[in-house]
């Protein structure tokens, strides 16, 4: 990683709406700084960037051959969360896009 371009990153002054700044590069951690009054150890309520991520994980399952289409039943890939009287509703869940 260019240590240049993270130096200026972490320099800057953190706004109140900044919790952390984690870059992650070939599966290590390379970049870690925390911001008002958070740490690695509180949790961070992330919102919608759980579906921002979720979107992106669908992208490339789409596109490495794990999920034929969007549309089909979420639980064809779960079989093992498929038990005797499970909500029925569960069966119409699908892969799809919001």
């Amino acid at each position: 990683m260019n240590h240049q371009v993270w130096i200026p990153l972490s320099s800057r002054p953190a706004q109140k709406v900044h919790r952390c700044l984690l870059v992650i590069r070939n599966g290590l951690i390379v970049g870690e700084e925390y911001y008002n009054g958070y740490d690695k150890s509180r949790p961070h309520n992330v919102m919608s960037v759980s579906k921002s991520f979720m979107s992106a994980l669908t992208g490339i399952a789409l596109h490495q051959g794990y999920i034929d289409s969007l549309g089909e039943g979420v639980l064809t890939h779960f079989p093992e969360y498929i038990y005797t009287g499970i909500d029925p509703r569960k069966h119409d869940i699908t892969v799809g896009i919001c």
